[in-house]
């Protein structure tokens, strides 16, 4: 059986720009036809973590919207909200860049955060709307310690501007009615 380029770079180069190319456009395609629950189980499905997530910068709080849950991933989760500065989505906000740890409990940057204990593995890229403006963070986390494949990191950047095309009108603070 021959294999497909796409395939044969896949294999030779986890995080190659071909592959990071293709996964984008599914992305794309799964969210379009789909929406936020496929696409989210889409991210998921290439990672070991337990959840994916899209949660929204609301200063003092960070807003769980859209939760894929792997052990039920028939059912979108959100609604909830979290002291911002007590997960690992403020560091991301804060840094403005992303953030990654595979085990907080082995990780000398996370001794004294609140998330440490709960929260062993995040991997987490900001979110920034077509004005720029930082939005929120697309994540991957589990309460298991977890590492991610080579170039998730840079795969999770990429799929930022249709996600943020997605979001669209209802990134809007005041447009997401969420209870707490």
């Amino acid at each position: 059986m021959r294999m497909s380029l796409a395939a044969s770079l896949e294999m030779a180069f986890p995080g190659s720009i071909a592959v990071s190319r293709r996964k984008i456009l599914e992305f794309e395609k799964v969210l379009a036809d789909g929406g936020i629950l496929p696409a989210l189980g889409f991210l998921n499905a290439r990672v070991r973590y337990r959840y994916t997530a899209v949660s929204r910068f609301d200063a003092p709080l960070l807003r769980n919207l859209f939760v894929f849950d792997r052990k039920n991933p028939k059912i979108l989760y959100g609604g909830t909200s979290q002291v911002l500065e007590e997960t690992y989505g403020a560091l991301v906000q804060r840094r403005k860049q992303p953030f990654r740890t595979d085990n907080s409990m082995k990780d000398g940057r996370l001794l004294f955060h609140s998330s440490r204990v709960t929260i062993l593995s995040y991997i987490g890229v900001p979110i920034r709307l077509p004005t720029g403006e930082l939005w929120g963070v697309l994540a991957h986390y589990d309460r298991e310690a977890r590492v991610a494949p080579v170039g998730e990191t840079e795969l999770l950047q990429e799929i930022i501007p249709a996600l943020a095309k997605w979001l669209g009108p209802q990134a809007s603070p005041a447009d997401i009615s969420v209870t707490q």
